[in-house]
């Protein structure tokens, strides 16, 4: 795997095990499948193999060959117009499936941080959603025992949930169903310890002797991400990679609550009008003399705009603004690839003195995204 799908990936991987649950989800009927349901299944692994044989087949195989993430995600949204899945579709037509989307995935080793896993995947609606909805979306697994490489294989699943509704955590057992030797499937819940189902999904693909039976995931799906009460959290590719490294305390904002400030930071890279929100849904407690270690990535042309907050409980329109004024990060503010810079925040209100130091370290420039 070249370094620019794993800077691709970076982003997914780090907000990984950082936001709520989705937003509404629905819940299968049983824990197992239906014969129609199983056809369906060894049906779209038949395609499958008929699809990794023709144009368009061999074209994704080179796109993945390359590392090329936008690429991939482009031929995965028409990659259910090949002829070869007419079969498949015809199933997905049957009515009575305890389903709302169905969903196709390549799993690819993200060799940033051990033993996580990256799908990249296309979801269509089914039942009452046909026809209505679909989404990409990019889940990231942790998962042991996995196999060097870059293409780990191919699930195919079937959700109670709608398309736009598949984002969030999941817990993925492994279980027989009655399918080939060579085909892992598996029951997918809510959380740890939940009956509640979401999915069912069978995966072929590389797999050690002694595979995983369980795996935590963290879904983003890219097209509905933006919805009231979903934090934005993937950000596209862009020149240049900045890290914040840590944010220092060193006198909080007093504000009536104690010694301490609960803080999170928005950023905003070039033109960008909606700011990002880093933790995601959360915030870190600090107090006199601590340091954040936070390591959250930024992809940006020229100019990167920081403010920082000290929540209370109110949300972004209720929180204060320990910044006073936004802290401005420039591409001239660095002289070479891993050069850092520390932003200062200090100034006196009132009585009250506030003082911050955030550590930032520029990780990659001129990236080739296109």
């Amino acid at each position: 795997m070249n370094k620019q799908l794993i800077a691709d990936l970076a982003p997914f991987i780090e907000n990984y095990d950082k936001t709520k649950q989705p937003l509404g989800q629905v819940f299968r009927q049983n824990n197992t499948i239906t014969i129609t349901e199983k056809e369906l299944f060894i049906e779209a692994f038949k395609a499958w193999k008929a699809y990794q044989a023709s144009a368009d087949g061999l074209e994704l195989n080179l796109l993945i060959s390359e590392s090329n993430l936008l690429g991939i995600q482009q031929k995965l949204k028409s990659i259910f117009d090949n002829k070869v899945f007419d079969s498949l579709k015809k199933l997905l037509d049957i009515t009575g499936l305890d389903a709302g989307s169905f969903s196709i995935g390549l799993n690819i080793e993200a060799e940033l941080v051990f033993g996580f896993t990256a799908t990249i995947g296309l979801a269509i609606g089914v039942g009452i959603n046909k026809g209505v909805s679909s989404s990409e979306f990019i889940s990231v697994e942790l998962t042991e025992g996995i196999d060097e490489g870059v293409l780990l294989g191919v699930h195919f699943g079937l959700w109670s949930n709608a398309p736009a509704d598949l984002g969030g955590f999941s817990l993925a057992t492994e279980v027989e169903l009655g399918f080939a030797s060579e085909i892992a499937t598996k029951i997918v819940y809510a959380k740890r310890g939940s009956n509640k189902t979401l999915g069912v999904t069978a995966e072929i693909g590389a797999r050690e002797e002694n595979g995983v039976n369980e795996q935590e995931s963290y879904t983003i799906v890219l097209d509905s991400q933006y919805l009231e009460g979903f934090s934005r959290t993937y950000q596209p590719v862009k020149n240049n990679l900045l890290i914040i490294e840590s944010i220092k305390c060193i006198h909080p904002k007093n504000d009536g609550g104690g010694n301490e400030n609960e803080i999170y930071f928005t950023f905003k890279a070039d033109e960008t009008i909606t700011p990002y929100r880093y933790p995601t849904y959360d915030y870190m407690s600090v107090k006199e003399g601590y340091t954040w270690n936070c390591g959250r990535s930024i992809w940006f042309d020229n100019t990167i705009e920081i403010k920082l907050y000290d929540d209370d409980g109110n949300g972004l329109n209720g929180s204060d603004e320990i910044t006073k004024n936004p802290i401005k990060i420039n591409i001239s503010d660095f002289v070479s690839i891993n050069s850092s810079k520390i932003y200062i925040i200090d100034y006196k209100d009132g009585l009250d003195h506030i003082e911050y130091e955030i550590t930032t370290t520029l990780i990659a420039s001129n990236v080739n995204h296109k």
